[in-house]
């Protein structure tokens, strides 16, 4: 997306979109993707000749986001895994692939096993999910029916991701179930053909499967 000066001063530069440039006045400022996607989009209807220009300080706020959503990333990134307890075996499997990836200093792996004890969990939570800067959601039946998880941790994460501290949220189906109304239905899940991992002939396929899939994202954000 091109940021670049091209508008009159004091207006918002969107000539790549067919649009002229603009001035927003009924969207609060805030530093995040949310602000400049509504900021695209809310002048599609045709408007009064009369817009008052950008301030200084709304113009350094759009390219301030703009700027932390493009440049990319040093390695390690640091991957927040959100999963249901009962799912355990599952995440050590995903684990055990993505292990490849840690060895080669391309990321690191953080899930609330590694919470120590006398740690409060959700503080912890908290502050690895605002570090992270992508968030795999391992989908079961058990994750949409925890209040942990679905409540509280995809909440947090989608957060995060608003406001552009959670760069990319990968959700991987790893059991059947009903996700409709979901982030499971977008089309950044995995695996790409939808199909449940313990639905594959071979399992040890799917993860690896989801696994190059990560790492093209890696390198897609990452120096």
């Amino acid at each position: 997306m091109n940021f670049s000066n091209t508008a009159p001063k004091g207006h918002f530069p969107c000539s790549v979109y067919g649009m002229k440039p603009f001035k927003l006045t009924s969207i609060p400022v805030e530093n995040s993707r949310v602000f400049i996607y509504k900021a695209l989009f809310q002048r599609l209807k045709p408007q009064p000749k009369s817009i008052e220009p950008l301030t200084k300080k709304e113009s350094q706020q759009i390219s301030q986001t703009a700027s932390t959503l493009t440049q990319a990333l040093e390695k390690p990134l640091h991957i927040f895994i959100s999963y249901a307890c009962e799912d355990e075996d599952l995440k050590t499997q995903l684990c055990k692939h993505l292990s490849v990836l840690e060895r080669q200093g391309e990321i690191t792996i953080w899930h609330n096993q590694y919470i120590q004890a006398g740690t409060s969990r959700e503080q912890e939570i908290y502050t690895r999910i605002q570090k992270a800067h992508i968030v795999l959601l391992l989908g079961t039946a058990n994750y949409v029916a925890s209040n942990d998880t679905y409540d509280k941790e995809l909440q947090l994460t989608m957060k995060f991701y608003q406001s552009g501290t959670v760069r990319k949220v990968i959700p991987i189906i790893l059991e059947p179930a009903d996700f409709e109304g979901t982030l499971f239905e977008t089309p950044q899940t995995l695996p790409k053909n939808r199909i449940p991992v313990t639905l594959w002939h071979n399992k040890e396929e799917a993860f690896a499967h989801i696994v190059k899939e990560i790492r093209r994202i890696v390198r897609g954000l990452s120096l």
